[in-house]
């Protein structure tokens, strides 16, 4: 193959490539800028902040290379000749809402001296620094009861903030305040005050209220055209000559209105019990006829009644509602009456209240009462008086005291008449009063004298009558009680058993009936008290100490018996005492305090000796016996023994005592007990002299312990000398 050489090839390209001139230096480009206006929406009292911002810095800007529209510039700065600002204020009452500023370009240069071309324009804003006004129209240049009128508020421009509260509304009011063009028209509702005469009134809008789109507020006021208000309907008095009518009387009706009025006649009136007479009028304003009553009629609280709404005045204002004259009586008939009471059974204490009731207020010769009395008696009747103007009397029956009877009343009509001089004919007839007036009495005895544990008493009361409640919460029964009251005669006699509260011991005390509390077969309470004879209640059991003269026997001692009372009897017998015995047994006061004499037994030696009393055979002057056992302090018993008998050891705590027999030591440390203390009844007492013996036997452990500690030391002595 053949090939050709690559710088032939290069050489054709070069040689038929074109040849070009040398190049020249190039041009500076034209500066350019952005223009915006920081507030787009200015109103009265606004600025806003320019910016101007070149494509590089630039020489020659001033604020005269710039078309401002509807306002001014000031304030042109810059810190490094690309960015200026400046201050635009809107100018007065003026409105633009497409405003634009128009920069010319070619009044910079750049920093090699080219000038810019063309204009820049901003941003589009608004301006807008005209206060919104107003015209206000009313509807309507006269106002009546019932008739209202729109008020149309036509602003300058749209506006917002319009409330009922801007508008001043003269002798009357506005409601439904609303536009339905945005904001331009305003449209409400004006409604005249009531019962109101007035002229020159006016609709006024305080324009501060508003402002339009932009934020501009109102200024001043805007009123509508004058226009006057009679909203005040005619009234009316109506009088009747005559308060009571009877037969063949007459009155004089006279109706008299607020004003002049147009449409009065028969169909407005309303009249009741009787007719009137075509009404009449020499001003029109003061109207009368003649009033006749119905015959057979009687009726109080008549009246006559004017329509208002038939008749209207001179301005057109119709009446309304209704107007009544004074409340008349027509009676054309006699009168007649019944007579009630409020019981028909009578008690004692109480009284009847007899009423009688007329068909008509009606009064007695002379202005006294009715005519009412007792045909046979049984009590009194108080005179008859009426609080209601004589339709109802009444009177108080007082039956008479302790009886048992009926009582007839009647009405003699023929003793009154009606207001109208119509006196009634014959009589009415009054249920009859049955009289109970008798209340119970009574007297009350007790059986015995003195309440014991061991002695009740027979209760007994006797009444006048017979009695069937309220018995026993009747009753005071001072230390004692009553559970049940029985009688066996329908009634009239009852007894219960009195008995003496345990534990109590009363001086003289009565049994006292409330008779108020006692109810006879009538309903009739009794009246005060009735008491017993005097009684007394002792059921206070007698209880004792006993009480050694020492708490270390060696030979006979003193034993004193205090009791809580005198007791009637104490012997020998009904007292047990530890290793010795008792002799001697008196009193000197009556049987409260009793003496003996302990003897201990030969040779005895006893750490906690006791003295036993068994109350049950004691009893106290008024026989009450006492209970369960009193039991002395426990003592220690020393006593010499016998000539040449071995003095023995005291004994152990719990051993038994054996007079003469020597006792066992206990050893060192071994616990010491109080011997078992014997009760007649099984149980220790638990009174206060009982507590006592309680007392004792914790003294008598000490005593014991003592005494056994004393022995172990003698004992140690004993070998120590030997």
């Amino acid at each position: 193959m053949r090939r050709t050489p690559a710088a032939v090839t290069l050489a054709l390209a070069l040689a038929a490539a074109p040849v070009l001139p040398a190049a020249s230096p190039v041009a500076a480009a034209a500066p350019t800028a952005t223009v915006v206006v920081g507030t787009t929406g200015l109103k009265i009292g606004d600025t806003s902040v320019v910016t101007f911002t070149f494509s590089e810095p630039v020489t020659g800007f001033s604020l005269a290379d710039v078309t401002v529209p509807s306002g001014t510039l000031s304030g042109l700065a810059t810190s490094d000749n690309q960015v200026y600002t400046a201050v635009y204020t809107p100018a007065a009452g003026v409105t633009n809402y497409q405003a634009r500023l128009v920069l010319d370009n070619a009044g910079v240069t750049e920093a090699g001296g080219t000038p810019g071309t063309g204009t820049t324009e901003s941003n589009a804003f608004f301006v807008d620094t005209v206060r919104p006004t107003a015209t206000v129209s009313v509807s309507r240049a006269a106002f009546q009861a019932g008739t209202t009128a729109t008020v149309t508020l036509t602003f300058s421009e749209a506006i917002t903030g319009l409330t009922t509260a801007d508008l001043a509304v003269g002798a009357g009011t506005v409601s439904g305040l609303s536009s339905s063009d945005g904001g331009l028209t305003w449209t409400a509702t004006l409604t005249p005050a009531g019962d109101t005469e007035a002229s020159g009134a006016r609709v006024t809008l305080d324009l501060t209220g508003v402002q339009d789109l932009a934020g501009n507020a109102g200024a001043g006021t805007a009123t509508s055209p004058a226009y006057t208000v009679d909203t005040r309907r005619p009234t009316a008095t109506v009088g009747l000559s005559a308060t009571t009518l009877g037969i063949g009387d007459s009155a004089t009706l006279t109706v008299v209105f607020s004003e002049p009025v147009l449409g009065f006649d028969l169909g407005d009136l309303t009249v009741r019990g009787g007719t009137v007479s075509f009404p009449t009028t020499g001003d029109n304003t003061t109207w009368t006829a003649t009033f006749v009553p119905s015959p057979g009629t009687n009726a109080s609280g008549q009246v006559v009644t004017v329509d208002l709404s038939g008749v209207m005045d001179q301005a057109g204002n119709g009446g309304a509602g209704t107007v009544d004259s004074p409340a008349y009586r027509v009676d054309t008939l006699r009168p007649v009456g019944v007579v009630t009471v409020d019981r028909t059974v009578v008690r004692a204490g109480e009284t009847a209240t007899v009423t009688m009731t007329f068909s008509e207020p009606v009064r007695g010769a002379g202005g006294a009462g009715p005519g009412l009395a007792l045909v046979a008696g049984g009590g009194t009747l108080t005179p008859a008086t009426s609080s209601d103007g004589g339709l109802t009397w009444t009177a108080t029956f007082t039956p008479d005291a302790a009886a048992r009877t009926t009582a007839d009343l009647v009405l003699d009509l023929t003793t009154v008449e009606d207001a109208a001089g119509n006196a009634g004919t014959g009589s009415a007839s009054a249920p009859s009063l049955t009289v109970r007036t008798t209340r119970p009495t009574a007297t009350v005895s007790v059986s015995e004298p003195v309440l014991t544990t061991t002695t009740d008493a027979v209760l007994t009361l006797t009444f006048s009558e017979p009695v069937s409640v309220g018995l026993c919460r009747a009753l005071s029964t001072p230390g004692a009680s009553v559970p049940v009251l029985t009688s066996t005669d329908g009634g009239v006699t009852w007894t219960g058993t009195l008995t003496g509260a345990a534990g109590t011991e009363s001086g003289p005390a009565v049994v006292t009936l409330d008779l108020a509390q006692v109810v006879n077969v009538d309903g009739n309470a009794g009246l005060g008290t009735a008491t017993s004879g005097a009684y007394a209640v002792d059921t206070v059991r007698p209880t004792a100490t006993l009480a050694l003269a020492t708490a270390r026997v060696t030979a006979p001692t003193t034993l004193t018996i205090t009791f809580s009372e005198p007791v009637a009897a104490l012997a020998l017998t009904d007292l047990v005492a530890d290793a010795g015995t008792l002799s001697g047994l008196v009193t000197a006061d009556g049987g409260l305090t009793w003496t003996a004499t302990y003897t201990p037994d030969a040779g005895a030696r006893v750490g906690a000796a006791t003295i036993r009393l068994a109350l049950a055979g004691v009893t106290d002057l008024a026989g009450n016996a006492g209970v369960t056992a009193a039991l002395s302090v426990p003592f220690a018993v020393e006593a010499p023994a016998a000539p040449g008998t071995p003095v023995p050891a005291v004994p152990a705590p719990g051993a038994p005592v054996v007079p003469g027999a020597p006792a066992a030591i206990p050893p060192a440390g071994a616990a010491v007990t109080a011997p078992a203390a014997a009760s007649p009844a099984g149980t220790l007492p638990r009174t206060g002299s009982e507590a006592g013996a309680a007392l004792a036997v914790a003294a008598g452990l000490l005593l014991t312990g003592a005494a056994a500690v004393g022995a172990r030391s003698l004992a140690r002595s004993r070998r120590g000398r030997a």
